[in-house]
């Protein structure tokens, strides 16, 4: 069932265009610009529409780590002399060669050299060299994006300026730079280092982390394929809770509207828009999208899905493989068709809307969210490939 990752998105129907008009008009909250909100193509779910939100992570979810200003950039199997070699092959001058060897920080970590560079190397690196240090650095470091990088959502500034001094925001375009349309800030230590206290250096991280999330709600009326939309968001038997909700419609008036929340199952609804808890997290672990979409149907979530096993383990024991129609609660997961490895992984909710979590970072919510945004933070590659699976209900 591999199927090439260019296509996967149109061949499942995960980003058809939310512009169709439904038949119901658009009853919204007071103080809301009706043209923010959009509608989904109608479907089995129904007649869906939404708008935007945006999440913001508290302080409390902002690790002691997250606030390191010491920039240390690894070179693998590397002596300082091949180091400034590898710099000078990603194009610095020779100018920016000497800063690097005589104002920079160089230790022996056993294993190749770490360097400390100088403010004044980092702000005259440009984006092609920022590009060039990633892949170098990543590659003696798979971890290393984690603790200097930051993705910005749909590769849109504008989710990040509100309430940002335009100095800072001329700070962090200083370090900004775009590869493939995903939009990046390298190096996250030097931005906190630009910030004068820790209220600032917290507010910087809770803005540069801001994702856009979905209120999205079930148009109904008299008209409504009732037992239609109860098969669908019943998910074959996964989530029953969620019959008395809409057969009960039948019997109240004037009900026009029901925001989806009400559809989710119970720890899907429990998390939705929150960040990680304390209680989710493990010693060296921590929930990430694949935790969320395995506890989606859970009444109550499990960290068994963290312990040393294998990928397929836990998929082969709850899911079956499933065929298009993508119907509510599949789980979808991306590889690497090279070797196979996992990229991401979601749950299919409607249309082009999904339920994820963006990492096992703190700073990453549970979210309703659009594919396509959902996407925008991993770089595109066509040598990837999608399988979907559906959870075999309880007997």
């Amino acid at each position: 069932m591999n199927r090439i990752f260019p296509i996967l998105l149109t061949v499942f129907g995960l980003v058809a265009p939310c512009g169709a008009q439904t038949a119901f008009p658009s009853a919204v909250e007071p103080g809301l610009n009706p043209k923010l909100v959009k509608h989904c193509q109608p479907g089995a779910w129904g007649n869906l529409e939404y708008y935007e939100i945006i999440l913001e992570p508290p302080t409390d979810s902002l690790w002691s780590s997250l606030l390191s200003e010491v920039s240390v950039w690894p070179f693998a199997d590397s002596t300082k002399e091949e180091a400034l070699e590898e710099l000078k092959n990603a194009g610095f001058s020779p100018d920016m060669i000497t800063e690097a060897s005589e104002n920079g920080i160089w230790s022996n970590q056993g294993r190749g050299m770490a360097f400390t560079p100088s403010d004044k190397f980092i702000e005259n690196s440009n984006s092609k060299q920022r590009i060039a240090l990633l892949e170098l650095f990543t590659k003696a470091d798979p971890n290393f994006p984690n603790r200097v990088l930051m993705n910005v959502e749909g590769a849109d500034l504008s989710i990040i300026s509100h309430g940002i001094a335009p100095e800072t925001l001329k700070v962090l375009e200083s370090v900004t730079f775009m590869k493939n349309g995903t939009l990046s800030f390298f190096d996250r230590p030097y931005l906190l280092r630009k910030m004068p206290t820790l209220e600032t250096k917290q507010n910087l991280i809770r803005a540069i982390s801001r994702t856009k999330g979905l209120v999205v709600r079930l148009s109904v009326d008299p008209t409504s394929n009732l037992d239609g939309l109860a098969d669908y968001w019943s998910a074959g038997g996964n989530n029953r809770s969620i019959l008395p909700l809409l057969h009960g419609i039948r019997a109240t008036s004037r009900v026009s509207k029901i925001d989806i929340v009400h559809l989710l199952p119970p720890t899907a609804k429990k998390y939705l828009n929150t960040f990680t808890r304390d209680s989710d997290m493990m010693p060296d672990d921590s929930p990430d999208c694949f935790w969320t979409c395995m506890n989606f149907f859970e009444k109550n979530p499990s960290n068994r899905v963290m312990d040393t096993l294998s990928l397929g383990h836990y998929i082969n024991e709850d899911f079956k493989m499933a065929q298009p129609p993508l119907r509510f609660g599949d789980l979808c997961v991306i590889y690497e068709r090279s070797n196979g490895a996992f990229v991401h992984s979601y749950v299919y909710i409607a249309d082009d809307i999904v339920f994820t979590k963006n990492g096992m970072s703190s700073l990453r919510p549970y979210a309703l969210t659009e594919a396509s945004q959902m996407l925008s933070i991993y770089e595109p590659d066509s040598d990837r490939y999608l399988e979907v699976y559906r959870r075999i209900p309880d007997s």
